[in-house]
């Protein structure tokens, strides 16, 4: 029920309630004064009992009803204003971005949807006044329904916003495991981004400069430091899950809790990507030493950054994450200490090519389509993956 209609149901209430005493009162006005009237002809007596005559009991009634009317009506108005009053507010985000405001009591005040998808979702679920669990559950169901949560694309960014920062880390959490449930009995493995966050004024205003939430606005900015080649404006479009990829782990980014792990399942993957590099390099798996495979976003493209050594030399490709195309690739001459490698004995051997002078910059051709099913790559990336456990576990 909208802050109008409370209003237009009190005032009928009140209007109904307090008697209509006017005519009472005006008829006893006329009454007294034709009993006064001789009085003031010939009586300056009665001119003086006239004036000091009570007023009549009924009056005193009259007054003591309108004034429990009046304290009634402050007394449900003030309810009204204070259960209606917005103590939080709930963001959800997949790519559907949907607002929710509670009370003190997490019941929903107002469900807006912030952008085209979000007005889907909603569609004619009307959730004023019910549990704010109950309204995301709802919203969830919508959006799985519809085919915005699925195993290829499973994250979901959860904001919370509330004054107090111990309730608002609370509600979060509960809305969390809430939301994760939801989607694990749907047999969805779902990577859940959820986050506090104060009333941020700047923030707020380039959500809406860009017709986004402030949560996606916040998620973005946490993107950015960890990619700052990127801009703001360039990631505005991207979904959650997108966004998710791009932070290349979220285990370490303050104020942004996580769960699972982003899908790449609509993507050809890691492995895929690294074949599409070396075959266009010419480089057979067994003479490159892998650095460094992960996804990145170039020119509205979503895109894997391989860079791997061989030979000398030092090889940085970007492979369209959709298709295994070649987007560019740079070769230069390493300035990597050749490492090592051990031979099947185990001992030490030195490196058999040594890094020579030499710089090239080739154009991207068209490619074969990619192999997924490279056996000898796939066991020398398993090899390299060991190797780097080995390192790290030397370094612990």
């Amino acid at each position: 029920m909208t802050n109008h209609e409370i209003n237009t149901k009190l005032r009928a209430a009140v209007e109904s309630s307090v008697p209509d005493v006017w005519e009472g009162i005006s008829a006893g006005l006329q009454q007294d004064a034709a009993q006064a009237s001789p009085v003031v002809a010939g009586n300056k007596a009665g001119v003086s009992a006239a004036r000091t005559k009570r007023p009549p009991r009924w009056l005193g009634y009259v007054l003591t009803a309108a004034a429990a009317v009046a304290l009634t009506l402050g007394t449900v108005w003030g309810v009204v204003q204070y259960t209606n009053t917005v103590d939080s507010v709930v963001m959800l985000d997949v790519n559907p971005s949907v607002k929710l405001t509670a009370t003190s009591r997490e019941r929903v005040i107002s469900a807006v949807a912030l952008n085209t998808d979000g007005e889907k979702v909603l569609a004619d679920m009307d959730l004023a006044g019910t549990d704010l669990e109950v309204a995301v559950n709802a919203l969830m169901g919508s959006m799985l329904r519809q085919g915005y949560i699925d195993n290829l694309a499973n994250s979901v960014l959860l904001t919370v916003q509330n004054p107090d920062a111990a309730k608002s880390r609370a509600l979060q959490e509960k809305l969390s495991e809430d939301i994760d449930g939801q989607l694990a009995a749907a047999s969805v493995a779902s990577s859940i981004l959820s986050q506090s966050l104060p009333g941020d004024a700047a923030q707020q205003a380039l959500a809406e400069a860009h017709g986004i939430s402030a949560g996606k606005v916040a998620l973005i900015q946490k993107v950015l430091e960890k990619n700052p080649h990127l801009t703001f404006e360039s990631l505005v479009g991207l979904s959650v899950n997108e966004l998710n990829l791009l932070l290349k782990g979220t285990d370490d980014v303050e104020g942004l809790a996580s769960t699972g792990r982003p899908s790449e399942d609509v993507y050809i993957g890691a492995v895929a990507a690294e074949k599409a590099a070396l075959r266009h390099a010419g480089v057979a798996a067994a003479d490159a030493i892998l650095q460094r495979t992960e996804m990145d976003f170039d020119d509205g493209v979503m895109v894997y950054d391989v860079e791997f050594t061989a030979n000398g030399m030092e090889y940085e490709y970007e492979i369209d994450a959709l298709d295994g195309r070649v987007v560019s690739h740079e070769v230069v001459t390493s300035t990597l200490t050749p490492q090592p490698q051990v031979s099947s004995s185990g001992s030490a051997q030195p490196p058999a090519i040594q890094p020579q002078p030499q710089l090239e910059q080739q154009p991207a051709a068209p490619q074969a389509p990619v192999d997924d099913h490279d056996d000898d790559w796939d066991d020398d990336r398993d090899n390299v993956d060991d190797d780097n456990d080995d390192d790290n576990d030397d370094d612990d």
